[in-house]
């Protein structure tokens, strides 16, 4: 969100599945048709959660302790 703020976009959602987030050029819209979006500010990955069988939280305490390698 960040980065895309820094370049003037807004954030409107996530979609259902939690994988890709909407943003959007406020210039392009008027301004009462994006404060009317009742978007989701976040949705659990569906794909990781059915493959680990565990929601973020776990996932992030089981690689907690991993060494952080910078590439």
């Amino acid at each position: 969100r960040a980065l895309f703020a820094q370049r003037g976009y807004r954030f409107v959602s996530v979609e259902r599945n939690g994988v890709n987030a909407f943003f959007v050029d406020p210039a392009c819209f008027a301004p009462a048709f994006l404060d009317g979006i009742r978007g989701l500010d976040y949705a659990e990955n569906r794909f990781q959660l059915h493959k680990f069988r565990a929601p973020w939280s776990e996932q992030f305490q089981r690689i907690a302790d991993l060494p952080l390698i910078e590439i």
